[in-house]
């Protein structure tokens, strides 16, 4: 990614790495600096970092913490599986009542 993405790229780059977390997968985040956004960089960093928290606070452990290495900004995550588990949980539960409703509302209108 880059230091000026827009909030549907950042969102939809985000939704694939939800799933790969879920999946059990590590996940590499590079945010890369071109040209003038070189003189940016700490701005780029604050962001990046805002990124990885957000990401943590899902259900993520940051093995490498971001670090500069040349023009682009690296970290890896890896997933936490309680969390991820604890989150599976509750979206099941909420599928399972949200089907209730639905069938409750059914059996309601044909009545």
């Amino acid at each position: 990614m880059r230091p000026n993405i827009e909030a549907h790229d950042l969102e939809t780059k985000l939704k694939k790495v939800y799933r790969f977390l879920e999946a059990g997968d590590k996940v590499k985040m590079v945010m890369q600096f071109r040209g003038r956004e070189m003189a940016y960089r700490d701005a780029g960093f604050e962001k990046f970092k805002e990124i990885l928290q957000g990401i943590c606070d899902y259900g993520a452990i940051e093995e490498s913490p971001g670090k500069m290495m040349g023009n682009r900004i690296i970290s890896i995550l890896a997933p936490n599986k309680k969390e991820l588990d604890k989150r599976a949980k509750e979206r099941k539960r909420l599928e399972k009542l949200e089907k209730k409703e639905r069938e409750a509302e059914e059996n309601a209108s044909e009545a």
